[in-house]
């Protein structure tokens, strides 16, 4: 069991200066979702299995701004695997959403590219004035460009895709055989809804919560009061 905290010491810096600029950078800590990622994607890599689903994106992009990362998806198109990763919502993406309302049952749209994506995100990013973390030129420049980001219609709902472009005729074709028909609004492929449903009845979040809680109790109070869920001491 693993958990992750954001508690850090100012004197582990040079400054406070220096420290809020490296936060802003992104330079402290590591994601909580990069890190499970990135061992889905190692699991996947060993398994003695040819094609791959992969739940929300094929590539997460805080990856990509880490030389770990980068290598890890070179193992990954290197091995010979196909793989796409299916999004079951596009909601939070205006250009997908929109283009999702006009698809026909059965039609398939490639909206961008992963290294469109990368770069419009940085563009955003520097208007708002906002810091954040890039990806490496040897993703931008080798891999990006080949990983192709659409939506897809196979019954009633679209869904977002994301799949290397060498792959897209077969993965789309598994994705439409194996959508679960049965399931009105949710006819994304049975296996990962399989899996969902394994991992709710299996797994209970609130035990899971209560466990991490008790740890971080042990190791210490105010680690304790600092990470914990506010409502909960209510």
């Amino acid at each position: 069991m693993h958990y992750w905290s954001s508690k850090a010491f100012l004197e582990h810096a040079a400054g406070t200066d220096d420290f809020i600029a490296k936060q802003e950078e992104g330079l402290f800590g590591i994601s909580q979702t990069a890190y499970l990622r990135y061992f889905e994607v190692s699991h996947g890599i060993e398994m003695p299995v040819l094609f791959l689903l992969f739940d929300v994106t094929l590539v997460y992009e805080w990856l990509t701004a880490s030389k770990e990362g980068v290598e890890l998806y070179q193992r990954l198109f290197g091995s010979g695997k196909k793989g796409i990763g299916v999004m079951k919502s596009v909601k939070a993406n205006v250009v997908f959403a929109n283009y999702a309302k006009a698809l026909r049952t059965g039609e398939v749209f490639v909206i961008e590219t992963l290294a469109d994506h990368l770069d419009q995100s940085r563009a955003t990013n520097a208007n708002r004035g906002e810091a954040r973390r890039f990806a490496l030129p040897a993703f931008i420049n080798d891999l990006a460009p080949r990983i192709l980001r659409g939506i897809f219609k196979p019954a009633k709902k679209a869904f977002g895709f994301e799949v290397h472009q060498d792959h897209m005729a077969d993965m789309l074709r598994i994705s439409a055989a194996d959508c679960q028909l049965n399931h009105v609004g949710h006819e994304i492929p049975y296996l990962l809804n399989r899996v969902d449903e394994e991992v709710r009845r299996h797994f209970s979040p609130a035990i899971l919560r209560d466990r991490i809680t008790g740890t971080m109790a042990r190791q210490g109070e105010e680690l304790f009061l600092e990470e914990v869920d506010e409502r909960l001491m209510r």
